[in-house]
């Protein structure tokens, strides 16, 4: 009686390896398969090719109100006046500029403040007619009070 049970103890074992291992196998190949079927995980070069392609524009409007658009500008260089149009069209709110000035955006200007222009953390003293837009740039047009 003893030998039976040792049997089939040993036939237990021997089923529960085989159906563990067929498990085990059945999850290795569907790994695969996910793997070679997914799109390819993008890398850290592919990340800092597109961050490099990338341009944002912040807009502060002074009152607490933040609009953010980025965009991928593909190499391209385009000057902010242009970008700043296509972004007021996509918002849509007006702009209004003169002599290189932005003087009114999303009826946001005149005798109370001024929109100024920082390029990369640093204040632009160039007219948008004269700043250009290129891949990596970040803007911010700031409303401030005088």
């Amino acid at each position: 009686m003893n030998r039976n049970h040792i049997s089939w103890a040993i036939i237990i074992i021997l089923f529960v390896a085989a159906l563990g291992s067929v498990f085990y196998f059945n999850n290795k190949f569907y790994q695969e398969v996910v793997l070679s079927t997914s799109p390819a995980v993008p890398t850290q070069k592919a990340a800092e090719i597109r961050k490099a392609r990338m341009v944002w524009v912040e807009i502060d409007f002074g009152n607490g109100a933040k609009r953010l658009f980025e965009g991928d500008i593909d190499g391209q260089e385009y000057s902010l006046k242009d970008s700043l149009q296509i972004i007021s069209d996509t918002g849509q709110f007006a702009l209004k500029t003169k002599e290189g000035k932005i003087t009114s955006l999303a009826g946001i200007g005149g005798s109370i403040g001024e929109w100024r222009i920082y390029k990369n953390n640093e204040l632009a003293n160039q007219g948008i007619d004269d700043l250009t837009i290129k891949g990596g740039d970040k803007y911010l047009l700031r409303f401030e009070p005088r």
